[in-house]
């Protein structure tokens, strides 16, 4: 940040430095991050409802929970193919 004020307004870096330092300090004690948790936590809610709100709309597309279930290959459920061991799996 400091290098980019310094090119911008031609000024030293090291003036530079000293004022976002300044300005960071400043807008976190002035809960700056506070107010990024909060937004970030009202986000994550809002994604939340959203997923589970497309799980049931799927779900229902679908028939339920049991045919949705149905429709899925046993294979595809396994977490280590065929002749495959964990340890082989683990190591990617």
């Amino acid at each position: 940040m400091a290098t980019l004020m310094a090119v911008v307004t031609g000024m030293g870096v090291v003036p530079m430095l000293l004022a976002a330092t300044v300005l960071v300090i400043v807008y976190t004690s002035l809960g700056g991050l506070l107010g990024d948790v909060i937004t970030d936590m009202m986000q994550g809610a809002i994604l939340l409802v959203g997923l589970v709100l497309l799980l049931a709309l799927m779900l229902a597309a679908a028939g339920g929970p049991g045919a949705a279930l149905a429709t899925i290959d046993p294979e595809r459920l396994r977490l280590v193919g065929p002749g495959e061991s964990w340890v082989e799996r683990l190591d990617v």
